[in-house]
This record gives structure tokens, C-alpha cells and sequence, in this order.
């Protein structure tokens, strides 16, 4: 099987997303403030641009599964 590089830029892609929505959860627990809504603001920022990574790396395992003529169930 030659997916080896896709398989890659999946998980490199999914570290991303791990290591940003980590990033903002300590950024949130060293910023949060009582009534000050904006540390909420940019944590909520952060984990959607997280998630941005973990759906693109979600469409990458879509197209390989159809590259390799498996049906994802989903």
C-alpha cells in the first residue's frame, strides 16, 4: 500500500490539532479571570481552528479509504 506519506501528513495533521487544543487549554487555565469573557473568547477560537485540523485530517482518511476502495460506514 502506498499511503505511507498520506498516512503521515494524517497524523502530522492530527498532532497539530492536539498539540493547539492543548496549547489553549493551558492558555485558558493560566489566563482565566472570574467575569472576564474573553480568555472564553480565545479558547473557544483556538479549539475551533483545532478542529479545522482534525476535520481536514477526517476528509484525508476519506479519500484514502476511497483510494483504496473501502467503505468508511459513516
Amino acid at each position: 500500500m502506498s499511503s505511507g506519506p498520506v498516512v503521515r501528513a494524517m497524523r502530522d495533521t492530527l498532532l497539530q490539532a492536539a498539540e493547539r487544543e492543548l496549547a489553549a487549554v493551558f492558555s485558558f487555565r493560566d489566563n482565566w479571570r472570574p467575569l472576564d469573557t474573553s480568555t472564553f473568547g480565545r479558547y473557544s477560537g483556538d479549539r475551533s481552528f483545532a478542529g479545522t485540523f482534525r476535520w481536514q485530517a477526517a476528509l484525508d482518511l476519506q479519500d484514502l479509504l476511497v483510494l483504496q476502495g473501502i467503505e468508511s460506514g459513516g
